[in-house]
């Protein structure tokens, strides 16, 4: 399990940085033994990070309402998945 948050600057959004590095990272990962990348979104305030996962492949398996708790009030979380191998 390992936790690889990418945060951007207002002004860096758009500019395909957060392409580079997923694209990166799923490339990396699979020459690893990784079966499935996961990640959560916090939908209800980053709508841009969710189409940034669904344009990657990425496939929204979850939801949560209100399972988070940022900036002073509760948010919808979802579950992305991205399956870089089949089981085994």
């Amino acid at each position: 399990h390992w936790r690889l948050p990418f945060i951007f600057l207002p002004n860096q959004v758009g500019q395909g940085y957060g392409s580079i590095l997923m694209n990166e990272l799923i490339r990396a990962c699979q020459n690893l033994d990784v079966l499935n990348l996961m990640s959560w979104v916090t939908v209800s305030e980053n709508q841009i990070s969710a189409h940034l996962h669904k344009k990657l492949g990425f496939e929204q398996v979850g939801l949560v309402e209100k399972g988070g708790y940022k900036h002073v009030q509760w948010h919808d979380i979802a579950l992305f998945q991205y399956k870089l191998k089949e089981s085994v």
